[in-house]
């Protein structure tokens, strides 16, 4: 989406480090970037799961959980979680 929009490598930077580092969850959150960008990114992408739905969730016997969840655009994906005897 960055490179499809030709956003500045500056602005993308911070948009990661809010992203990752702040966690911030919505892009009009981020007060670094100009707001017709902001706006933009909004209209095109959520920047966390708020408006996602649970669509499924099972728990197998070494304690993997599978998660499926709904888009607000229509598609679905599945998270796994895998747990490790090293604390991973």
């Amino acid at each position: 989406l960055i490179r499809e929009l030709g956003i500045e490598r500056m602005h993308a930077k911070i948009i990661r480090h809010y992203l990752f580092t702040k966690g911030a969850q919505d892009f009009r959150d981020i007060n670094a970037i100009p707001t017709g960008l902001r706006e933009s990114l909004a209209k095109l992408a959520s920047a966390g799961a708020a408006d996602w739905k649970t669509l499924a969730e099972r728990e197998s016997t070494d304690g993997t959980v599978k998660v499926a969840y709904g888009l607000p655009d229509g598609h679905a994906i599945e998270s796994v979680l895998m747990p490790y005897q090293d604390g991973r």
